[in-house]
Protein backbone atom coordinates (compact mmCIF):
# COMPACT_ATOMS: atom_id res chain seq x y z
CA UNK A 1 0.00 0.00 0.00
CA UNK A 2 0.94 3.47 -0.78
CA UNK A 3 2.76 5.77 1.62
CA UNK A 4 -0.38 8.29 3.17
CA UNK A 5 0.42 11.30 1.04
CA UNK A 6 1.40 14.35 3.32
CA UNK A 7 -1.03 16.78 2.49
CA UNK A 8 -3.33 14.06 4.03
CA UNK A 9 -1.36 13.20 6.92
CA UNK A 10 -3.26 13.83 10.46
CA UNK A 11 0.37 13.03 12.05
CA UNK A 12 2.55 15.59 10.12
CA UNK A 13 -0.32 18.69 9.92
CA UNK A 14 1.98 20.99 10.69
CA UNK A 15 4.43 20.03 7.93
CA UNK A 16 1.06 19.45 5.37
CA UNK A 17 -0.06 23.09 6.48
CA UNK A 18 3.35 24.44 5.44
CA UNK A 19 3.44 22.65 2.32
CA UNK A 20 -0.15 23.92 1.15
CA UNK A 21 0.60 27.21 2.16
CA UNK A 22 3.96 26.93 0.33
CA UNK A 23 2.62 25.21 -3.12
CA UNK A 24 -0.31 27.73 -3.30
CA UNK A 25 1.62 30.88 -2.65
CA UNK A 26 4.43 30.46 -4.32
CA UNK A 27 4.32 27.19 -6.35
CA UNK A 28 3.90 26.75 -10.69
CA UNK A 29 0.22 26.47 -12.13
CA UNK A 30 1.42 22.93 -12.94
CA UNK A 31 1.82 22.07 -9.02
CA UNK A 32 -1.21 23.94 -7.96
CA UNK A 33 -3.16 22.14 -10.47
CA UNK A 34 -2.11 18.64 -8.64
CA UNK A 35 -2.63 20.14 -5.61
CA UNK A 36 -6.42 20.96 -6.82
CA UNK A 37 -6.46 17.65 -8.20
CA UNK A 38 -5.32 16.26 -4.84
CA UNK A 39 -7.65 17.84 -2.68
CA UNK A 40 -10.54 17.62 -4.92
CA UNK A 41 -10.08 13.58 -4.74
CA UNK A 42 -9.91 13.80 -1.30
CA UNK A 43 -8.59 11.62 1.17
CA UNK A 44 -6.96 7.86 0.27
CA UNK A 45 -9.69 4.81 1.16
CA UNK A 46 -7.23 3.41 3.28
CA UNK A 47 -6.74 6.43 5.54
CA UNK A 48 -10.77 5.65 6.67
CA UNK A 49 -10.46 2.67 6.96
CA UNK A 50 -11.14 2.99 10.96
CA UNK A 51 -13.42 5.21 10.81
CA UNK A 52 -17.32 3.99 11.29
CA UNK A 53 -18.80 4.02 7.56
CA UNK A 54 -21.16 5.95 8.31
CA UNK A 55 -19.29 8.56 9.18
CA UNK A 56 -16.30 8.25 6.68
CA UNK A 57 -18.23 11.12 4.63
CA UNK A 58 -17.83 13.40 7.31
CA UNK A 59 -14.53 12.29 8.54
CA UNK A 60 -13.47 12.70 4.74
CA UNK A 61 -15.45 16.50 4.02
CA UNK A 62 -13.78 17.67 7.26
CA UNK A 63 -10.42 16.78 6.06
CA UNK A 64 -10.63 18.56 2.53
CA UNK A 65 -12.83 21.69 5.09
CA UNK A 66 -9.47 21.94 7.47
CA UNK A 67 -6.76 21.96 4.32
CA UNK A 68 -9.21 24.51 2.13
CA UNK A 69 -9.50 26.76 4.77
CA UNK A 70 -5.60 26.78 5.14
CA UNK A 71 -5.28 27.91 0.98
CA UNK A 72 -8.50 30.34 1.35
CA UNK A 73 -6.42 32.31 4.37
CA UNK A 74 -3.58 32.61 1.55
CA UNK A 75 -5.41 35.24 0.03
CA UNK A 76 -3.28 35.24 -3.03
CA UNK A 77 -4.15 33.73 -5.24
CA UNK A 78 -7.77 33.20 -4.36
CA UNK A 79 -9.25 29.83 -4.38
CA UNK A 80 -9.03 28.18 -7.48
CA UNK A 81 -13.45 28.29 -8.49
CA UNK A 82 -13.32 24.22 -8.47
CA UNK A 83 -12.42 24.51 -4.60
CA UNK A 84 -14.54 27.07 -3.58
CA UNK A 85 -17.59 25.16 -4.90
CA UNK A 86 -16.21 22.79 -3.06
CA UNK A 87 -15.56 24.81 -0.10
CA UNK A 88 -19.11 26.24 -0.95
CA UNK A 89 -20.52 22.46 -0.78
CA UNK A 90 -18.89 21.82 2.61
CA UNK A 91 -19.82 24.65 4.45
CA UNK A 92 -23.62 24.37 3.23
CA UNK A 93 -23.85 20.64 5.00
CA UNK A 94 -21.88 22.16 7.88
CA UNK A 95 -23.28 25.45 8.84
CA UNK A 96 -21.57 25.08 12.23
CA UNK A 97 -17.90 24.24 11.18
CA UNK A 98 -15.57 26.86 12.21
CA UNK A 99 -11.79 26.46 10.80
CA UNK A 100 -9.20 26.36 13.43
CA UNK A 101 -7.28 29.28 14.36
CA UNK A 102 -3.19 30.13 15.08
CA UNK A 103 -1.76 27.00 16.04
CA UNK A 104 -4.70 24.76 16.32
CA UNK A 105 -4.85 24.51 12.53
CA UNK A 106 -1.36 22.89 12.05
CA UNK A 107 -2.20 20.08 14.89
CA UNK A 108 -4.84 17.26 13.72
CA UNK A 109 -5.91 17.21 17.60
CA UNK A 110 -6.29 19.94 20.15
CA UNK A 111 -6.89 19.66 23.91
CA UNK A 112 -7.23 22.51 26.05
CA UNK A 113 -7.93 21.23 30.27
CA UNK A 114 -6.80 22.80 33.73
CA UNK A 115 -6.21 20.79 36.08
CA UNK A 116 -6.97 23.62 38.97
CA UNK A 117 -6.36 27.08 39.17
CA UNK A 118 -3.12 27.42 37.16
CA UNK A 119 -3.64 30.75 36.56
CA UNK A 120 -5.25 33.76 37.96
CA UNK A 121 -5.79 35.46 34.74
CA UNK A 122 -8.14 33.90 32.30
CA UNK A 123 -8.08 35.80 28.76
CA UNK A 124 -11.20 37.26 29.66
CA UNK A 125 -9.86 38.47 32.79
CA UNK A 126 -7.10 39.87 31.11
CA UNK A 127 -9.26 41.79 28.29
CA UNK A 128 -11.38 43.21 31.44
CA UNK A 129 -8.24 45.11 32.36
CA UNK A 130 -7.73 48.56 31.53
CA UNK A 131 -4.47 49.17 29.38
CA UNK A 132 -2.03 50.30 32.28
CA UNK A 133 -3.38 47.48 34.45
CA UNK A 134 -2.66 45.00 31.75
CA UNK A 135 0.96 46.18 31.92
CA UNK A 136 1.36 45.96 34.73
CA UNK A 137 -0.15 42.52 35.43
CA UNK A 138 2.14 41.38 32.72
CA UNK A 139 5.13 43.02 34.32
CA UNK A 140 4.43 42.36 37.51
CA UNK A 141 2.64 38.83 38.10
CA UNK A 142 4.67 36.49 39.09
CA UNK A 143 2.01 33.77 40.68
CA UNK A 144 1.07 31.06 38.12
CA UNK A 145 3.04 32.93 35.76
CA UNK A 146 2.89 30.33 33.05
CA UNK A 147 -0.76 30.02 33.30
CA UNK A 148 -0.50 34.13 32.61
CA UNK A 149 1.68 33.76 30.24
CA UNK A 150 -0.89 31.19 27.90
CA UNK A 151 -3.84 33.65 28.57
CA UNK A 152 -1.54 36.45 27.44
CA UNK A 153 -1.16 34.35 24.33
CA UNK A 154 -4.49 33.51 23.87
CA UNK A 155 -5.62 37.28 24.44
CA UNK A 156 -3.26 38.26 21.42
CA UNK A 157 -4.85 35.76 19.08
CA UNK A 158 -8.22 36.72 19.79
CA UNK A 159 -7.55 40.83 20.21
CA UNK A 160 -4.65 41.36 18.07
CA UNK A 161 -5.17 44.84 17.75
CA UNK A 162 -5.21 45.61 21.48
CA UNK A 163 -2.08 43.24 22.38
CA UNK A 164 -0.32 45.20 19.05
CA UNK A 165 -0.49 48.46 21.35
CA UNK A 166 0.01 46.72 24.28
CA UNK A 167 3.73 45.47 22.97
CA UNK A 168 3.63 49.66 21.87
CA UNK A 169 3.60 51.16 25.08
CA UNK A 170 5.87 48.22 26.97
CA UNK A 171 8.54 49.06 23.97
CA UNK A 172 8.31 52.72 24.85
CA UNK A 173 9.01 52.11 28.30
CA UNK A 174 12.96 51.74 27.60
CA UNK A 175 13.44 48.30 28.66
CA UNK A 176 10.85 46.93 26.04
CA UNK A 177 9.32 44.68 28.73
CA UNK A 178 9.48 41.02 30.25
CA UNK A 179 11.18 38.61 27.31
CA UNK A 180 8.47 35.97 28.02
CA UNK A 181 5.61 38.40 27.50
CA UNK A 182 7.49 39.18 24.21
CA UNK A 183 7.66 35.44 23.17
CA UNK A 184 4.17 34.56 23.70
CA UNK A 185 2.95 37.60 22.23
CA UNK A 186 4.85 37.54 19.10
CA UNK A 187 3.75 33.93 18.74
CA UNK A 188 0.47 34.84 19.29
CA UNK A 189 0.91 37.10 16.38
CA UNK A 190 1.48 34.73 13.83
CA UNK A 191 -1.49 34.67 12.12
CA UNK A 192 -1.85 38.56 12.19
CA UNK A 193 1.32 39.12 10.50
CA UNK A 194 -0.47 37.73 7.11
CA UNK A 195 -2.64 40.32 7.36
CA UNK A 196 -1.09 43.72 5.96
CA UNK A 197 -1.89 46.18 8.13
CA UNK A 198 -1.52 44.71 11.10
CA UNK A 199 1.86 43.35 10.01
CA UNK A 200 3.24 47.24 9.23
CA UNK A 201 2.05 47.92 12.68
CA UNK A 202 3.46 44.84 13.78
CA UNK A 203 7.09 45.47 12.25
CA UNK A 204 6.73 48.77 13.56
CA UNK A 205 6.45 47.95 17.09
CA UNK A 206 9.71 45.15 16.62
CA UNK A 207 11.76 47.70 15.03
CA UNK A 208 11.67 49.22 18.55
CA UNK A 209 12.70 46.08 20.54
CA UNK A 210 15.71 46.74 22.52
CA UNK A 211 18.70 45.01 21.36
CA UNK A 212 18.99 43.68 24.65
CA UNK A 213 15.66 42.29 24.47
CA UNK A 214 16.38 41.16 20.33
CA UNK A 215 19.49 39.35 21.33
CA UNK A 216 17.97 36.73 23.57
CA UNK A 217 17.33 33.73 21.43
CA UNK A 218 13.49 33.08 22.76
CA UNK A 219 12.74 36.41 20.70
CA UNK A 220 14.68 35.21 17.83
CA UNK A 221 13.02 32.26 16.92
CA UNK A 222 9.55 34.04 17.94
CA UNK A 223 10.60 36.50 15.50
CA UNK A 224 11.87 34.35 12.74
CA UNK A 225 8.23 32.15 13.16
CA UNK A 226 6.76 35.44 12.55
CA UNK A 227 9.04 36.51 9.63
CA UNK A 228 8.11 33.11 8.31
CA UNK A 229 3.86 33.95 8.08
CA UNK A 230 4.40 37.65 7.06
CA UNK A 231 6.40 36.71 4.22
CA UNK A 232 3.99 34.70 2.74
CA UNK A 233 1.13 37.13 2.76
CA UNK A 234 -0.40 38.94 0.01
CA UNK A 235 0.74 41.73 -1.32
CA UNK A 236 4.50 40.69 -0.51
CA UNK A 237 6.65 42.84 1.61
CA UNK A 238 9.64 41.97 0.01
CA UNK A 239 10.49 45.77 -0.45
CA UNK A 240 9.62 46.90 2.67
CA UNK A 241 12.90 47.85 4.76
CA UNK A 242 11.42 47.32 8.18
CA UNK A 243 11.03 43.75 6.93
CA UNK A 244 14.63 43.23 6.29
CA UNK A 245 15.93 45.20 8.88
CA UNK A 246 14.28 42.79 11.34
CA UNK A 247 15.25 39.26 9.27
CA UNK A 248 18.48 41.22 9.72
CA UNK A 249 18.91 41.24 13.45
CA UNK A 250 17.20 38.07 13.62
CA UNK A 251 19.52 36.40 11.76
CA UNK A 252 22.73 37.88 13.83
CA UNK A 253 21.18 36.69 16.95
CA UNK A 254 20.09 33.00 15.19
CA UNK A 255 23.40 32.28 13.52
CA UNK A 256 24.99 31.49 17.14
CA UNK A 257 21.95 29.93 18.29
CA UNK A 258 23.36 25.97 18.77
CA UNK A 259 19.72 24.76 18.85
CA UNK A 260 19.91 24.72 15.68
CA UNK A 261 22.11 21.78 15.09
CA UNK A 262 20.07 18.56 15.20
CA UNK A 263 20.79 15.95 17.89
CA UNK A 264 23.09 13.44 16.97
CA UNK A 265 21.49 9.86 16.00
CA UNK A 266 18.65 12.00 14.02
CA UNK A 267 18.49 11.73 10.54
CA UNK A 268 14.96 13.82 9.61
CA UNK A 269 16.74 17.01 8.49
CA UNK A 270 13.33 18.00 6.81
CA UNK A 271 11.57 18.10 10.02
CA UNK A 272 13.81 19.68 11.95
CA UNK A 273 14.63 22.38 9.57
CA UNK A 274 10.96 23.08 9.02
CA UNK A 275 10.29 23.12 12.77
CA UNK A 276 13.80 25.32 13.56
CA UNK A 277 14.15 28.39 14.02
CA UNK A 278 16.95 29.00 11.38
CA UNK A 279 14.47 27.17 8.51
CA UNK A 280 11.58 29.24 9.77
CA UNK A 281 13.78 32.39 8.49
CA UNK A 282 15.39 30.86 5.51
CA UNK A 283 12.00 29.82 4.27
CA UNK A 284 10.91 33.98 4.91
CA UNK A 285 14.01 34.67 2.76
CA UNK A 286 12.88 32.47 -0.07
CA UNK A 287 9.32 33.24 -0.10
CA UNK A 288 10.68 37.27 0.13
CA UNK A 289 13.18 36.25 -3.02
CA UNK A 290 10.31 34.77 -5.08
CA UNK A 291 8.28 37.37 -4.59
CA UNK A 292 10.67 39.57 -6.53
CA UNK A 293 10.05 37.39 -9.81
CA UNK A 294 13.29 36.71 -10.73
CA UNK A 295 14.10 35.68 -14.06
CA UNK A 296 16.70 33.16 -15.27
CA UNK A 297 20.11 33.88 -14.66
CA UNK A 298 19.01 37.95 -13.83
CA UNK A 299 20.96 36.82 -10.02
CA UNK A 300 20.26 37.16 -6.88
CA UNK A 301 19.51 40.94 -5.89
CA UNK A 302 22.49 43.01 -4.60
CA UNK A 303 20.45 43.80 -1.48
CA UNK A 304 19.56 40.32 -1.37
CA UNK A 305 23.38 38.38 -2.13
CA UNK A 306 24.98 39.21 1.43
CA UNK A 307 22.02 37.98 3.45
CA UNK A 308 21.85 34.91 1.44
CA UNK A 309 25.40 34.33 1.94
CA UNK A 310 24.81 34.66 5.82
CA UNK A 311 21.77 32.91 6.04
CA UNK A 312 23.27 29.57 4.40
CA UNK A 313 26.38 29.90 6.42
CA UNK A 314 28.82 27.73 4.22
CA UNK A 315 30.31 25.10 6.31
CA UNK A 316 28.53 26.28 9.16
CA UNK A 317 27.01 23.25 11.06
CA UNK A 318 24.59 25.50 13.22
CA UNK A 319 23.03 26.70 9.82
CA UNK A 320 22.55 23.93 8.09
CA UNK A 321 18.58 24.01 8.73
CA UNK A 322 18.86 27.02 6.45
CA UNK A 323 20.84 24.58 3.80
CA UNK A 324 17.94 22.09 4.02
CA UNK A 325 15.64 24.79 3.26
CA UNK A 326 17.35 26.02 0.17
CA UNK A 327 17.82 22.42 -1.36
CA UNK A 328 14.40 22.11 -1.81
CA UNK A 329 14.21 25.43 -3.97
CA UNK A 330 17.97 24.46 -5.81
CA UNK A 331 16.53 24.25 -9.13
CA UNK A 332 15.18 27.67 -8.31
CA UNK A 333 17.98 29.07 -7.13
CA UNK A 334 20.34 27.47 -9.99
CA UNK A 335 18.19 28.73 -12.80
CA UNK A 336 18.24 32.44 -11.58
CA UNK A 337 21.34 32.48 -10.15
CA UNK A 338 24.01 29.49 -11.29
CA UNK A 339 27.00 30.83 -10.10
CA UNK A 340 26.02 31.61 -6.25
CA UNK A 341 24.77 27.91 -6.29
CA UNK A 342 27.47 26.27 -7.40
CA UNK A 343 29.36 28.47 -4.66
CA UNK A 344 27.30 27.73 -2.05
CA UNK A 345 24.76 25.11 -2.13
CA UNK A 346 25.92 22.55 -4.74
CA UNK A 347 29.64 21.66 -2.81
CA UNK A 348 27.11 20.76 0.41
CA UNK A 349 25.95 17.41 -2.11
CA UNK A 350 29.24 16.06 -2.06
CA UNK A 351 29.44 12.99 0.37
CA UNK A 352 32.89 13.23 0.41
CA UNK A 353 33.07 15.82 2.03
CA UNK A 354 30.67 15.61 4.53
CA UNK A 355 28.73 13.18 5.42
CA UNK A 356 25.94 14.22 7.68
CA UNK A 357 25.80 17.56 5.61
CA UNK A 358 25.47 15.82 2.77
CA UNK A 359 22.72 13.50 4.08
CA UNK A 360 20.78 16.46 5.31
CA UNK A 361 20.52 18.94 1.82
CA UNK A 362 19.74 15.61 -0.07
CA UNK A 363 16.58 15.45 2.00
CA UNK A 364 16.35 18.53 1.71
CA UNK A 365 15.99 18.50 -2.03
CA UNK A 366 14.55 15.19 -2.37
CA UNK A 367 11.47 17.01 -0.31
CA UNK A 368 10.37 18.60 -3.55
CA UNK A 369 12.73 17.43 -6.08
CA UNK A 370 13.20 19.18 -9.81
CA UNK A 371 15.35 18.45 -11.92
CA UNK A 372 16.67 19.77 -15.65
CA UNK A 373 19.50 19.68 -18.33
CA UNK A 374 21.32 22.51 -16.96
CA UNK A 375 21.36 21.85 -13.12
CA UNK A 376 22.18 18.06 -14.26
CA UNK A 377 25.61 18.48 -14.55
CA UNK A 378 26.02 20.06 -11.34
CA UNK A 379 24.59 17.41 -9.24
CA UNK A 380 25.78 14.42 -11.44
CA UNK A 381 29.48 13.97 -9.25
CA UNK A 382 27.26 13.71 -6.47
CA UNK A 383 24.33 11.62 -7.25
CA UNK A 384 25.28 8.29 -8.16
CA UNK A 385 27.46 8.19 -4.96
CA UNK A 386 24.01 8.71 -2.91
CA UNK A 387 22.95 5.04 -4.04
CA UNK A 388 24.40 2.87 -0.95
CA UNK A 389 22.59 1.12 1.57
CA UNK A 390 23.85 3.13 4.65
CA UNK A 391 23.08 6.70 2.57
CA UNK A 392 19.82 5.74 1.73
CA UNK A 393 19.03 4.43 5.22
CA UNK A 394 20.41 8.12 6.25
CA UNK A 395 18.04 9.90 3.76
CA UNK A 396 14.96 7.89 4.69
CA UNK A 397 11.91 8.23 3.16
CA UNK A 398 12.73 11.27 1.02
CA UNK A 399 15.18 8.17 -0.49
CA UNK A 400 11.74 7.41 -2.39
CA UNK A 401 12.04 10.51 -4.58
CA UNK A 402 15.29 10.24 -5.44
CA UNK A 403 14.89 6.50 -6.67
CA UNK A 404 12.36 7.83 -8.86
CA UNK A 405 14.65 10.65 -10.17
CA UNK A 406 17.10 7.86 -11.32
CA UNK A 407 14.71 6.57 -13.72
CA UNK A 408 14.04 9.99 -14.92
CA UNK A 409 17.41 11.40 -15.26
CA UNK A 410 18.31 7.62 -16.93
CA UNK A 411 15.29 7.64 -19.50
CA UNK A 412 14.09 11.01 -20.15
CA UNK A 413 17.59 12.64 -21.03
CA UNK A 414 20.55 11.46 -19.87
CA UNK A 415 20.83 7.88 -20.22
CA UNK A 416 24.04 8.48 -21.84
CA UNK A 417 25.40 9.98 -19.07
CA UNK A 418 24.72 7.20 -16.60
CA UNK A 419 27.12 4.54 -17.20
CA UNK A 420 24.71 1.26 -16.98
CA UNK A 421 26.86 -0.50 -14.35
CA UNK A 422 26.77 2.22 -12.36
CA UNK A 423 22.56 2.47 -12.22
CA UNK A 424 23.12 -1.11 -11.77
CA UNK A 425 24.90 -0.91 -8.65
CA UNK A 426 22.50 2.18 -7.28
CA UNK A 427 19.44 0.04 -7.88
CA UNK A 428 21.13 -2.98 -6.22
CA UNK A 429 21.45 -0.72 -3.12
CA UNK A 430 17.85 -0.01 -2.76
CA UNK A 431 16.05 -1.68 -0.92
CA UNK A 432 13.17 -3.51 -1.90
CA UNK A 433 10.69 -0.83 -1.29
CA UNK A 434 12.77 1.65 -3.31
CA UNK A 435 13.21 -0.38 -6.27
CA UNK A 436 9.31 -1.13 -6.41
CA UNK A 437 8.65 2.99 -6.24
CA UNK A 438 11.24 3.73 -8.46
CA UNK A 439 9.45 1.50 -11.09
CA UNK A 440 6.12 2.67 -10.32
CA UNK A 441 7.10 5.96 -11.56
CA UNK A 442 8.12 4.77 -14.83
CA UNK A 443 4.41 3.58 -14.81
CA UNK A 444 3.18 6.74 -14.63
CA UNK A 445 5.76 8.16 -16.79
CA UNK A 446 4.27 5.76 -19.47
CA UNK A 447 0.60 6.14 -18.23
CA UNK A 448 0.48 9.99 -18.49
CA UNK A 449 2.77 11.02 -21.25
CA UNK A 450 1.16 13.56 -23.02
CA UNK A 451 1.86 17.61 -22.41
CA UNK A 452 -0.70 19.57 -24.14
CA UNK A 453 1.24 22.49 -24.28
CA UNK A 454 4.13 20.85 -26.04
CA UNK A 455 1.57 19.35 -28.88
CA UNK A 456 1.12 21.31 -31.92
CA UNK A 457 -2.46 21.80 -32.81
CA UNK A 458 -4.67 19.77 -34.92
CA UNK A 459 -1.68 16.71 -35.10
CA UNK A 460 -1.83 13.59 -32.72
CA UNK A 461 0.28 13.68 -30.02
CA UNK A 462 4.05 12.63 -30.40
CA UNK A 463 4.68 11.55 -26.48
CA UNK A 464 2.77 8.20 -26.17
CA UNK A 465 3.28 5.40 -23.82
CA UNK A 466 4.31 3.49 -27.13
CA UNK A 467 6.96 5.95 -28.27
CA UNK A 468 8.49 6.79 -25.06
CA UNK A 469 8.62 2.77 -24.66
CA UNK A 470 10.37 2.20 -27.72
CA UNK A 471 12.42 5.64 -27.92
CA UNK A 472 13.39 5.70 -24.24
CA UNK A 473 12.54 2.54 -22.29
CA UNK A 474 12.62 -0.46 -23.81
CA UNK A 475 16.81 -0.18 -23.88
CA UNK A 476 17.41 1.00 -21.09
CA UNK A 477 15.81 -0.14 -18.41
CA UNK A 478 16.25 -3.69 -19.32
CA UNK A 479 20.00 -2.81 -19.61
CA UNK A 480 20.28 -1.15 -16.09
CA UNK A 481 17.95 -3.30 -13.86
CA UNK A 482 19.87 -6.28 -12.09
CA UNK A 483 19.43 -9.40 -13.42
CA UNK A 484 19.58 -11.48 -10.10
CA UNK A 485 17.12 -13.61 -9.23
CA UNK A 486 17.22 -12.64 -5.45
CA UNK A 487 16.26 -9.55 -5.76
CA UNK A 488 13.13 -10.33 -7.80
CA UNK A 489 10.35 -9.48 -5.67
CA UNK A 490 6.56 -9.73 -6.23
CA UNK A 491 6.18 -5.50 -5.60
CA UNK A 492 8.85 -4.94 -8.88
CA UNK A 493 6.81 -7.55 -10.59
CA UNK A 494 3.36 -6.01 -10.20
CA UNK A 495 5.06 -2.67 -11.26
CA UNK A 496 6.97 -4.66 -14.50
CA UNK A 497 3.97 -6.08 -15.47
CA UNK A 498 1.96 -2.16 -15.25
CA UNK A 499 4.88 -1.36 -17.40
CA UNK A 500 3.62 -3.34 -19.65
CA UNK A 501 0.25 -3.31 -19.42
CA UNK A 502 -0.01 0.31 -19.84
CA UNK A 503 1.38 0.09 -23.32
CA UNK A 504 -0.59 -0.10 -26.62
CA UNK A 505 1.33 -1.56 -29.69
CA UNK A 506 4.49 -2.38 -27.73
CA UNK A 507 2.58 -4.76 -25.23
CA UNK A 508 4.25 -8.02 -26.14
CA UNK A 509 7.92 -6.13 -27.20
CA UNK A 510 7.37 -5.66 -23.00
CA UNK A 511 6.24 -8.68 -22.22
CA UNK A 512 9.61 -10.29 -23.47
CA UNK A 513 11.99 -7.95 -22.45
CA UNK A 514 10.79 -7.62 -18.86
CA UNK A 515 9.03 -11.40 -18.23
CA UNK A 516 12.60 -12.51 -16.89
CA UNK A 517 12.34 -9.98 -14.01
CA UNK A 518 8.82 -11.29 -13.23
CA UNK A 519 7.79 -13.49 -10.37
CA UNK A 520 4.39 -15.60 -9.57
CA UNK A 521 2.22 -13.30 -7.63
CA UNK A 522 -1.34 -12.49 -6.54
CA UNK A 523 -2.04 -10.50 -9.26
CA UNK A 524 -5.70 -10.29 -8.91
CA UNK A 525 -4.60 -6.42 -10.21
CA UNK A 526 -2.75 -6.93 -13.00
CA UNK A 527 -5.38 -9.54 -14.09
CA UNK A 528 -7.97 -6.83 -13.89
CA UNK A 529 -6.11 -4.11 -15.54
CA UNK A 530 -5.29 -6.80 -18.66
CA UNK A 531 -9.43 -7.36 -18.78
CA UNK A 532 -9.73 -3.75 -18.75
CA UNK A 533 -7.32 -3.49 -21.69
CA UNK A 534 -7.26 -4.30 -25.46
CA UNK A 535 -4.73 -6.65 -24.92
CA UNK A 536 -6.75 -9.74 -24.95
CA UNK A 537 -7.92 -8.95 -28.26
CA UNK A 538 -4.96 -7.73 -29.81
CA UNK A 539 -2.09 -9.84 -28.45
CA UNK A 540 -3.47 -12.73 -27.13
CA UNK A 541 -0.61 -14.87 -27.09
CA UNK A 542 1.67 -12.26 -25.22
CA UNK A 543 -1.16 -11.82 -22.71
CA UNK A 544 -0.93 -15.55 -22.25
CA UNK A 545 2.75 -15.60 -21.38
CA UNK A 546 2.38 -12.61 -19.13
CA UNK A 547 0.08 -14.29 -16.96
CA UNK A 548 2.25 -17.45 -17.05
CA UNK A 549 5.08 -15.53 -15.56
CA UNK A 550 2.72 -13.56 -13.08
CA UNK A 551 0.15 -15.71 -11.80
CA UNK A 552 0.55 -17.53 -8.72
CA UNK A 553 -1.84 -20.35 -9.56
CA UNK A 554 -2.67 -20.72 -6.05
CA UNK A 555 -3.85 -17.31 -5.81
CA UNK A 556 -5.26 -17.23 -8.94
CA UNK A 557 -7.93 -20.18 -7.75
CA UNK A 558 -9.06 -18.13 -5.68
CA UNK A 559 -11.02 -15.58 -8.00
CA UNK A 560 -11.09 -16.45 -11.92
CA UNK A 561 -13.91 -13.96 -12.84
CA UNK A 562 -10.96 -11.75 -14.89
CA UNK A 563 -8.85 -14.62 -16.07
CA UNK A 564 -12.02 -16.16 -17.53
CA UNK A 565 -12.83 -12.97 -19.61
CA UNK A 566 -9.50 -12.64 -20.53
CA UNK A 567 -9.05 -16.89 -21.50
CA UNK A 568 -12.69 -15.79 -24.02
CA UNK A 569 -11.42 -13.10 -25.71
CA UNK A 570 -7.95 -14.60 -26.52
CA UNK A 571 -10.07 -17.56 -27.87
CA UNK A 572 -11.99 -15.51 -29.97
CA UNK A 573 -8.62 -13.42 -30.82
CA UNK A 574 -6.56 -16.50 -32.19
CA UNK A 575 -8.32 -19.81 -31.99
CA UNK A 576 -4.99 -21.32 -32.47
CA UNK A 577 -4.15 -20.57 -28.90
CA UNK A 578 -6.06 -23.75 -27.69
CA UNK A 579 -3.69 -25.94 -28.52
CA UNK A 580 -1.13 -24.72 -26.36
CA UNK A 581 -0.62 -26.13 -22.86
CA UNK A 582 -0.64 -23.34 -20.96
CA UNK A 583 -3.73 -22.17 -22.19
CA UNK A 584 -4.89 -25.58 -21.39
CA UNK A 585 -4.15 -25.27 -18.07
CA UNK A 586 -5.53 -21.66 -17.26
CA UNK A 587 -9.10 -22.22 -19.15
CA UNK A 588 -9.23 -25.64 -16.59
CA UNK A 589 -8.28 -23.46 -13.86
CA UNK A 590 -10.76 -21.01 -14.64
CA UNK A 591 -13.69 -23.66 -14.73
CA UNK A 592 -12.73 -25.11 -11.53
CA UNK A 593 -13.16 -21.79 -10.44
CA UNK A 594 -16.75 -21.53 -11.80
CA UNK A 595 -17.86 -24.49 -9.62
Amino acid sequence: MDKTPLIWASGALREATTLLTAIWANGSAESRERLVQSLLAGPPDELLTRVNEDERQLSRDRRIFDRLKVLEGVGDPPLDGRLRAELDRIEGGYPHWAAPEGERATFSTWSEFRLGPDTNFGVDDLAALSTDELISTLRDETSLREGLLDSWKQFTETDPDAAIAILADMVATGDGGPDDVWERGLWGLRESAKNPGRRDRIFDVMERIPDALMGLPSIARASADLLEAAAGSRPSPTEHAAVWRLFDRTLTVLSGDEGNIQADGAHDAVTHAINNALGNLAQAFFALLFARSLKVWSKIPSDLRSRADALLGVGVPSHRPARVIAAARLSYLFAVDPDWTLTNLIPSFDWEQDEVEASAVWQGYAWQPRIDEKLWPALRPYFVATFTPERLLRVGEMATSLAQLLMLVGIDFARDELPPDAVRDAIRAMTDELRSSALSWVVSFLAQPDEPEDEAAGKPPTKTADTIWKDRVSHWLPSVWPPEEALRSAATSEQFAQIAIVLNENFPNAVDALSHFIVPLNAHYELHMLARSQHPDKHPRAVLKLISVLADRDHLALDTRDLRQILERVRVADATVVNLALFSELWNLAQVGMQ
